[in-house]
């Protein structure tokens, strides 16, 4: 049972879209797992977890100072967590080819996130990981996106 454990700040949807993605054309293999997926609001998502087939996840792992690939079906669980939100202030060029920034009163929320992969022969990786991951619960299929960084809305 593969446990995916993303911050809903990171999600990129929760789409029911008219054509299914490609993970579920095909049959069903090792590539896929059985999973739970928990959001950061509690929300709870089971069924079949598939990603792009035949294309591994790239990670980069911090400890290393590389990128590891890693392969779907050796994923055991993946933990998303946010590493660091900051709040930034929205800003222009005054002019053009000007390096005087001005200043607007809107602001944003910017996130980083940390991800820890646990691996079937017991190793944990934890980096940056950018990696879409499909969810069939049966009734809807489910695309969500897992985030090295984003931003928020303005």
């Amino acid at each position: 049972m593969l446990r995916l454990i993303p911050c809903l700040l990171c999600i990129g949807s929760l789409a029911n879209a008219g054509e299914p993605p490609a993970p579920f054309k095909r049959n069903p293999s090792q590539h896929a797992h059985n999973a739970t997926v928990l959001l950061s609001n509690d929300t709870k998502i089971t069924g079949e977890a598939r990603t792009t087939i035949g294309k591994p996840w790239r990670v980069f792992h911090r400890a290393d100072s590389k990128y590891v690939d890693v392969d779907f079906s050796d994923v055991v669980s993946v933990d998303v967590a946010v590493e660091k939100e900051v709040v930034e202030r929205i800003w222009r060029w005054k002019e053009s080819a000007s390096d005087e920034k001005v200043y607007t009163d809107k602001y944003y929320i910017w996130h980083k996130y940390v991800t820890t992969l646990t691996l079937r022969d017991g190793t944990v990786l934890k980096g940056d990981l950018q990696a879409r991951v499909y969810v069939n619960d049966g009734q809807k299929k489910h695309s969500l996106d897992l985030h090295k960084r984003c931003k928020g809305k303005i």
